[in-house]
Parts: structure tokens; sequence; C-alpha cells
């Protein structure tokens, strides 16, 4: 695992612990607010998941040769 799947990782591990937080100052107060700010969170660690699936995508991608560069055209002079 690269530095930036770490990275990703971590925002994941850190979205999971604010989450289990919130929910935990929700069942100790009773507040709604905080019900709800929990809720949202469930988006954000969404989000880093996506994040993560995002980096390493374009780590394999990036493994790879592409087409796209090593395309004869791609260095072609314009004809105009």
């Amino acid at each position: 695992m690269d530095r930036l799947q770490k990275l990703a990782a971590g925002s994941i591990v850190v979205g999971i612990a604010v989450l289990a937080l919130k929910y935990a100052a929700y069942l100790l107060t009773g507040s709604i607010a905080l019900y709800s700010d929990a809720l949202e969170s469930i988006i954000n660690v969404v989000t880093a998941v996506v994040a993560l699936l995002a980096v390493r995508t374009s780590a394999e991608c990036g493994m790879r040769s592409s087409w796209w560069t090593n395309s004869p055209t791609r260095s072609a002079k314009p004809m105009f």
C-alpha cells in the first residue's frame, strides 16, 4: 500500500471514529442535533471509502502502460 492509499485508509478510520463519538454523544445526551450530525458522518465515511477506491484504481492504472500515453498520435505534430 503506497502513501496515498494509507492516507485514504486513515481517513476511513478517522471518519468511523468521529461517527462513533457523535453517536455516543447522542446516546448520552439524547440531542437530536447530535443524532443528525452522526447521520451526516455516515456520508463522510462513504466518501472516504470512495476516495480509497479511486486512489487504488488510479494506482493500478498508473502501473499499466496506457494506450493514451504510448499512442504515436499523441506525439505527432499537427498537420495545419
